[in-house]
């Protein structure tokens, strides 16, 4: 069983200063290891050491990581003894014989521990036999901060290889410009896994494309590496990666900076996966592009440090200033609700039941929502950025599929009219919170309200990053 403890925070610094006191001196900075993105298995060979005896009158140096497992072993024994496991997702193979369970013992608290713990296994299980192992735990900190929760990706097509994140919830400590959850690969054969990096999936299910060091590497899911090339631009750090809408080619960023506002000179670059080739773009200039997307075969939307949107034609080699929303300039498929506030972020919706009135391609006007076919009443649309400034209504936490909100319900805002805004709480991975939480708004006269609450939530449930 590998173990991933991370007593984040407060714990981490009593046990320090505890160790501090009885040792009665300072000690010594140590270095954290870095794990590197890796594309191919590595052999670690490992040379035993010899401990010295010690004379009597020399005095034993407190092993801290030694210390700091004795208590996190302790804590996981005590929540295994006293807290019911809950199956928070299961994803079964697609030959059906294998299934992936993440299983979470909720936050409890311990005498002498200053926050809560929470406790999280990912266990590989064979269907046909019903044995299971743990395959990688976590011991997590409910007050620290940082990135933590398993969570399942996707399967390769064989169903040999499982990939998942360390990262479900939370978010880095840093004002990186790039930032993507960090993928492992599950072996279910050897039942080992292996740290790949942050990577992109291709629209088709595929591939991965990612970043090793200067390198672009693109990742097949059942045969691995399948392809590295060397960034176009020397010395410029990683920026974002885009898949094109058939999978046949991608386009990155590489930036000066890497923190907002300003990203420095930065560069767009397309890759042709085919002749795995390269082809500048666009260098800009300060402040640069920060965040690319790809939605539509022919153009390729871009945010640059001041927050404003861009679109560049694949055909024509032209930039179109949009501002501060990237209007969609092609129809939205059937489906698919756009969220022109807070792109790229959609839902998914059933079109017998909903009818989308949004206007996509209008500059002028920011009309937004889905109409329900069955309640004359009953809409979901979307709200823009708000401050929250003064006294607020009580906001009530929801959790809909993955997602977790804050609800504000409003009461008949106009007579016999009920509204609530829906704020997503920062579960979204891959969002870059950089416009503020999205807010969906739902309505519907008090006659259909709980019908209309039940229908929309089945659609807000599905909110996600393309």
């Amino acid at each position: 069983m590998a173990s991933d403890i991370r007593p984040k925070g407060k714990l981490l610094l009593i046990l320090i200063v505890l160790l501090i006191q009885g040792c009665g001196v300072s000690p010594s900075p140590a270095e954290l290891p870095v794990i590197q993105t890796a594309t191919k298995p590595m052999t670690f060979t490992m040379t035993p050491s010899r401990t010295p005896l010690l004379s009597a009158t020399e005095t034993p140096t407190p092993d801290f990581a030694a210390t700091l497992h004795i208590i996190e072993t302790a804590h996981v024994g005590a929540i295994l003894s006293t807290v019911q496991p809950v199956i928070l997702a299961q994803y079964p193979s697609p030959n059906g014989r294998w299934r992936v369970d993440v299983i979470r013992y909720e936050c409890t608290n311990f005498p002498g521990a200053v926050d809560a713990m929470a406790y999280e296994q990912l266990k590989l299980v064979n269907v046909a036999d019903g044995t299971e192992k743990i395959i990688v735990d976590e011991l997590q900190n409910c007050g620290g901060i940082g990135t933590y929760g398993f969570k399942g990706l996707y399967w390769s097509p064989s169903s040999r290889y499982f990939y998942y994140t360390n990262w479900r919830e939370g978010y880095p400590e840093t004002c990186g410009n790039y930032l993507v959850h960090f993928i492992y690969r599950l072996d279910v054969i050897s039942q080992e896994s292996f740290p790949l990096g942050g990577g992109h999936l291709s629209p088709d299910g595929t591939r991965l494309a990612m970043w090793d060091g200067d390198d672009i590497v693109i990742w097949d899911l059942d045969r691995g590496e399948i392809g590295r090339v060397r960034s176009l631009v020397p010395g410029f750090l990683a920026g974002e990666i885009a898949w094109a809408p058939d999978s046949q080619s991608l386009v990155y960023l590489q930036t000066e900076f890497d923190c907002a506002p300003d990203y420095g000179v930065s560069y767009l670059i397309l890759m042709d996966l085919g002749k795995m080739s390269q082809t500048l773009l666009v260098k800009y200039p300060p402040p640069g592009f920060g965040g690319v997307d790809w939605h539509s075969a022919g153009q390729v939307t871009l945010r640059d440090g001041d927050g404003n949107y861009w679109t560049y034609d694949l055909s024509t080699k032209e930039k179109l200033f949009l501002g501060r929303t990237p209007f969609t300039p092609t129809p939205v498929p059937l489906g698919i609700f756009a969220l022109k506030f807070y792109p790229p972020l959609i839902v998914n919706y059933d079109p017998s039941e909903w009818k989308d009135e949004s206007r996509y391609t209008d500059f002028k006007f920011m009309e937004n929502f889905l109409q329900s076919r069955r309640l004359s009443t009953c809409i979901i649309g979307v709200q823009g950025p708000t401050d929250f400034n003064g006294p607020q209504p009580e906001f009530v936490p929801a959790l809909l599929g993955d997602i977790r909100y804050s609800v504000i319900f409003w009461g008949e805002t106009t007579p016999s009219v009920i509204s609530a805004w829906y704020i997503e709480d920062q579960s979204l991975v891959d969002y870059d919170y950089v416009a503020g939480l999205p807010i969906l708004a739902v309505q519907a006269s008090v006659s259909e309200w709980d019908a209309c609450k039940a229908q929309a939530e089945k659609v807000l449930s599905t909110l996600h990053v393309p």
